[in-house]
């Protein structure tokens, strides 16, 4: 019941915003960026303020627009973005930021429309042994390039690996989006305005530990859910993703965190234990 009435909020919530600000946001786009034909997608993950639109910029490109939520994530994200560009300049596995703004009246972020599906969907469908082969050698390279950029994504997971298969040089190709809660060098400065409860939610059945992340074992645990499902295996990926596991990481202590965002270092106060 409590399920119920937390999604009958949500969707009321929606609507509220969509009724009060959609039209404003529509027109903040046309006037600062030229987009055109903004429409709401993936309204039902939505969640505490972010929210996601598909548009068309004044070239006719199609575009993915992110509205920024409670947590102020999406600077994280266009920093993940430029390193990436530093590291990988040339690789089509990472979405492409086409433009963002933190000064208007809207923290908006758009990349160009990916034409895929999630590698969850995917799976439903029975792909081929070799499209599957063809995903695990993807999701290799991506943890590759990840591993080079010293970037943990943090939520490697099959709703963030969007396939494609219409690619005239590969059985499939696979992008890795979201970079929202990408630790990078080390530093994740944003966890301090993100719920620990969120956090702990957090690539919830692809890590080893309520607060580890680490891609490599994110992407092993993939791995051995498509042999579990299909039978297919991949010995050489399996191998190179296995020897990264535990080489780049992130974690943190979740009662200091807590202590932290209470003010708590330093008091003896008994809300603070």
């Amino acid at each position: 019941m409590r399920k119920l009435l937390s999604l009958g909020y949500s969707s009321l919530l929606r609507w509220l915003w969509l009724l009060r600000d959609y039209r404003r946001l529509k027109d903040f786009l046309a006037l600062t960026h030229g987009v055109g034909k903004v429409r709401p997608v993936l309204a039902h993950r939505w969640h505490r303020g972010s929210k996601y639109f598909r548009g068309v910029a004044a070239d006719g490109k199609l575009l993915f627009i992110k509205l920024d939520g409670e947590s102020r994530l999406l600077e994280n994200e266009v920093n993940a973005s430029a390193h990436l560009r530093r590291t990988a300049a040339a690789s089509n596995h990472f979405p492409e930021m086409q433009f963002f703004n933190f000064t208007g009246e809207y923290r908006v972020v758009a990349m160009k429309w990916i034409d895929a599906e999630p590698l969850r969907a995917f799976l439903r469908k029975n792909p081929s042994r070799e499209q599957l082969r063809g995903v695990m050698r993807e999701m290799a390279a991506i943890l590759g390039e990840l591993s080079r950029a010293g970037i943990v994504h943090r939520d490697f997971t099959p709703d963030n690996l969007l396939v494609s298969t219409a690619t005239s040089n590969n059985p499939v190709s696979v992008v890795l989006i979201d970079f929202a809660f990408a630790v990078i060098a080390g530093a994740a400065p944003q966890d301090r305005l993100v719920p620990l409860n969120e956090l702990r939610d957090l690539c919830h059945g692809y890590k080893a530990q309520e607060f580890l992340w680490d891609d490599a074992y994110s992407c092993r645990r993939i791995f051995e859910e498509i042999a579990e499902s299909s039978g297919v295996e991949d010995e050489a990926t399996q191998t190179e993703v296995t020897s990264r596991v535990a080489a780049l990481a992130f974690s943190f202590d979740a009662l200091a965190a807590e202590r932290e965002r209470k003010g708590c270092f330093g008091a003896k106060s008994t809300t603070c234990a």
